[in-house]
């Protein structure tokens, strides 16, 4: 029964830990980075959690508090859904304010500390509930093994399709139930097994017949004065509809990717047409990026003979076909307009035909799946799909008005041309009422009386945009001092790729500078890390493991071995996450499959506890060496690389970890439960370190390339530190 136990609480946590950072990213438009922020709180708290019940152990059977944690376990994980949800009171932040890196921590921590801990000493608990007689040398593995293969069997549930299809509080209400079964067969008094028939019966009901309207009821406290209209689930996350004094919004992630009637008009329309007055005959146009509610309708003015846009998450396009307004039925209705369900880079990688105008709708990407459509990679796509003379349009944050551009944006502009100038031969900056990037293979003429005479010929005049506008707007004068402008700006020789996201790390740094100075100083100073700075860090660590090696011998080595292995699986798989994210542009439900690979490995490799009992040493050293391969292989171009790859990396990294923990917990003297503890102590203590290093700071900054090759030479370190070691008597 203990390995049913174990079972149960691998379910309870991985669900708990998904669920609640689906709700704190919508709740506080988070993105991937804030995603590393709450796996690193979360699974801190997890060691401390596991940590606290192993000093305990010593002196006492943590088993006896397992029936008590785990009560509070299932009742905390419930309650943290909604706690995140409203977790902006706790802050005192506006609703959809996006909050800085610090206090996103804070607020984690407030909502998930207690579900992690128990988590993390139910882990413990659990691991004392085997037979006094059972082999204890094997415990740690055995313990590993069932929690593993709890949590690979959950995340594999919430991958295929039960994200897609219930609610957050729903899916933390059933993950639940195994918890309960668990002590009702294995509860030791009346009381206990009441309680836990009683939460038997009631997680399912709440489940079935409660969630959907209890979070419904939960969304619309965490918008005051607003009608939540709809919450709903998808593959890639979380979409709210509200309403308030007639206009409509559909937020995704927390983030607007629709508002009716639309708030920007000039920008829109300035966006789109320009590029197609620029063009003589626009017949084929692709619009990249939200275009119902304006952008479509804009273009479909101009005449073309058919406009494709995309959006590759059904239940998104169902929710803004709901939202809108006469002005997108129509749009919908236009038989020239042809809406594909696909991702943009994925269509132009395929066979999506060729265009004579591409636009891109964002300014400047917030997450990894919006910077894959401003680097290199996607501008040599657009200019593959592009027509003889096409040109490729994009707006930047900003106001052209001012001329002169604040110094942020001035550097994500000289990045953006940058990036543009090494795909395109004739790349021209105009000044709309923002800064404007045209793009194409042949020389851009935009002179005034051309673009006017085509728009009073197309009749395509808009709301705002007339012929008078746009003279106004092309001044001759206000062109030359924008142009000068962007050259005084700092010129930058970096390009903004999938595997080094340099706009995405600026777009940070602008945004912070008045939520959260201090992350925007610290993400400045992480740009400017050189190798230099890298290969002094680790040889720092070296100095550190041998002197403590050489001073606290083999215990040392092994501690150090748990430890930076956590520190260097998390740190994979973030960037794996990332680069997933950046090659296939959705990460929510595939973030699932990929962790529950990873937990899978855990499972196979704690297996092996029995055979590496007698090679603890050689199990150690070659799982180091293993993870440093799987760091080094990560640099050698993982953008190209299939899905299924993803997946065999993350399994091996688990297989790597589960083996070491095995290794280690058949090492030591310590009693069963207390060996456990200090060992996941250990190991979640380094990965919360390295999700934290890696995901929020090296990757951005950095690149994946370096971050991948930093976290090879601190795995290198780490099996130095084992092959100085005194090897133990078997």
């Amino acid at each position: 029964m203990a390995a049913l136990n174990l079972v149960a609480i691998g379910c309870l946590g991985i669900t708990a830990q998904l669920v609640i950072m689906r709700e704190l990213i919508t709740a506080f438009s988070g993105n991937e980075l804030s995603i590393a922020v709450m796996l690193s709180v979360w699974i801190a708290c997890e060691a401390a959690g596991a940590l606290a019940l192993s000093r305990l152990a010593h002196r006492r059977n943590p088993a006896q508090w397992f029936d008590a944690l785990a009560f509070l376990s299932a009742g905390v994980s419930v309650a943290a859904v909604p706690a995140a949800i409203l977790g902006r009171r706790l802050v005192g932040a506006l609703p959809g304010e996006t909050l800085g890196i610090p206090l996103l921590g804070l607020v984690t921590l407030i909502v998930a500390c207690l579900p992690a801990f128990t988590h993390g000493a139910l882990f413990v608990a659990g691991a004392g509930l085997f037979q006094p007689d059972r082999t204890s040398s094997t415990i740690p593995g055995q313990a590993y093994l069932w929690e593993g293969a709890g949590t690979a069997l959950a995340a594999t549930a919430v991958s295929f399709g039960l994200a897609a299809r219930l609610s957050s509080l729903a899916l933390v209400a059933l993950a639940a139930v195994p918890l309960a079964a668990a002590l009702l067969l294995t509860g030791r008094t009346r009381a206990e097994k009441t309680g836990a028939l009683f939460a038997l019966l009631a997680l399912p009901a709440l489940a079935f017949v409660f969630a959907d309207r209890l979070e419904h009821l939960t969304w619309q406290r965490h918008w005051p004065g607003q009608t939540v209209s709809g919450v709903a689930n998808s593959a890639y996350g979380k979409i709210l509809s509200i309403t308030r004094a007639g206009q409509r919004q559909v937020l995704f992630a927390g983030s607007p990717v629709f508002t009716s009637p639309a708030l920007d008009i000039a920008r829109t329309e300035q966006l789109v047409a320009i590029p197609l007055l620029a063009h003589p005959d626009p017949e084929r146009v692709l619009i990249v990026g939200q275009a119902l509610g304006g952008p479509a309708a804009v273009a479909l003015r101009h005449g073309v003979s058919q406009l494709v846009t995309t959006e590759p998450d059904a239940v998104l396009a169902r929710e803004l076909a709901a939202a809108g307004d006469s002005l997108v039925g129509a749009e919908l209705a236009d038989p020239r307009h042809r809406r594909l369900a696909a991702d943009p880079r994925r269509l132009l990688a395929g066979d999506a035909g060729r265009f004579d105008v591409i636009i891109i709708t964002p300014a400047a990407p917030f997450s990894l799946s919006a910077n894959r459509l401003f680097s290199l990679e996607a501008f040599r796509l657009y200019r593959r799909r592009l027509n003889p003379g096409g040109i490729l349009g994009l707006n930047c944050p900003g106001s052209a008005d001012r001329i002169r551009l604040t110094p942020d944006i001035e550097r994500l502009v000289a990045l953006r041309l940058a990036t543009l100038t090494r795909a395109f031969p004739h790349v021209r900056p105009l000044a709309a009422d923002f800064p404007l990037l045209l793009a194409s293979d042949e020389p851009l003429s935009v002179a005034p009386e051309t673009l006017t005479c085509r728009l009073i010929a197309r009749k395509a005049a808009g709301q705002i945009l007339d012929s008078a506008y746009l003279v106004a707007l092309l001044d001759d004068f206000r062109q030359r001092e924008f142009t000068r402008s962007i050259h005084r700006a700092v010129s930058v020789s970096e390009v903004n790729t999938d595997l080094h996201p340099r706009e995405l790390s600026l777009s940070v740094i602008r945004e912070s500078r008045t939520a959260s100075p201090f992350i925007a100083r610290l993400y400045a100073a992480a740009n400017r890390l050189g190798p230099v700075h890298l290969l002094a860090g680790l040889g720092l660590l070296l100095i550190l493991v041998l002197v403590g090696v050489r001073s606290r011998g083999r215990r040392f080595a092994v501690a150090t071995t748990i430890a930076s292995s956590g520190f260097c699986a998390a740190g994979l798989s973030a960037l794996l996450l990332f680069v997933y994210q950046a090659r296939f542009g959705s990460l929510y439900t595939q973030a699932a499959l990929l962790i529950g690979a990873f937990m899978l490995g855990t499972v196979l490799g704690s297996a092996a506890a029995p055979r590496l009992a007698a090679r603890r040493r050689a199990a150690l050293l070659a799982a180091d060496i293993t993870i440093a391969a799987l760091c080094f292989g990560a640099a050698l171009g993982p953008a190209s690389a299939p899905a299924w790859l993803f997946v065999l990396f993350q399994l091996v990294t688990g297989i790597c970890l589960g083996a070491q923990f095995a290794a280690a917990g058949a090492d030591s003297a310590d009693p069963p439960a207390a060996r456990t503890g200090l060992l996941a102590g250990l190991d979640l203590t380094g990965g919360a370190l390295g999700m934290l290093a890696c995901g929020l700071l090296l990757a951005p900054a950095l690149g994946f390339v370096v971050t991948a090759l930093t976290l090879a030479g601190i795995k290198g370190i780490s099996t130095l530190g084992i092959v100085c070691a005194r090897p133990a008597p078997d």
